[in-house]
């Protein structure tokens, strides 16, 4: 089974549909994300999540319940969306550690942080995560417009991406970072000893 979770669009959004009273583009919060958590815990054989609430109010203390829940799923694809949230380098703590319990069935992650306030410790954190995955072969990061992730991060994936040669399917958004053009051309280097067939935003 596959669970989407997904705020709609504001095109599809009319006061007169049920759809917005539920997703209100600003209106979803932590309480929303504690509901999708029990909502989780019911959802034992779920092979692949999508969750997907950029532009809304979720915190850290919103993606640690969602987090906790997660970790106990048998997924083999995941993918996370919370971008231009009130999100930290806690949550990326956070979801390191679901990650690490997902280490044995999981072989695609999407995240996608952009404007944020992620920094270089909390990229760094979700890498050494992402290392401990058996079977990954695909990863999807967005860290648009995160200023503190600078080339720290770069060298810590530059390390994943050249130590794990059978993640092939890599897409890295990482414009309006704190990355300079040595960073970038670090990775860029990577991608053209390994062939790699991903794409640097």
């Amino acid at each position: 089974f596959f669970l989407m979770i997904r705020r709609p669009p504001r095109s599809t959004q009319s006061r007169s549909s049920a759809a917005s009273d539920v997703y209100k583009r600003q209106d979803m919060d932590d309480v929303s994300a504690i509901l999708i958590s029990q909502l989780l815990r019911n959802s034992r054989n779920l092979a692949g999540c999508m969750i997907w609430l950029p532009v809304t109010r979720i915190t850290d203390l919103a993606i640690s319940f969602l987090a906790s829940e997660i970790a106990y799923l048998p997924l083999r694809k995941l993918e996370l969306g919370f971008g231009s949230c009130s999100i930290t380098d806690q949550s990326m703590i956070v979801m390191s550690e679901m990650l690490r319990k997902l280490s044995a069935s999981l072989k695609y992650i999407e995240l996608s942080m952009s404007k944020t306030q992620i920094t270089d410790v909390g990229v760094c954190t979700l890498v050494d995560a992402l290392d401990t995955i058996c079977y990954l072969s695909g990863i999807t990061l967005h860290f648009v417009d995160c200023k503190k992730v600078t080339d720290q991060s770069a060298l810590r994936l530059l390390g994943l991406l050249t130590d794990r040669t059978e993640i092939v399917n890599v897409t890295l958004n990482l414009q309006g970072s704190g990355m300079t053009q040595d960073g970038t051309k670090m990775i860029q280097e990577i991608k053209s000893d390994r062939h790699l067939e991903f794409e640097i935003c």
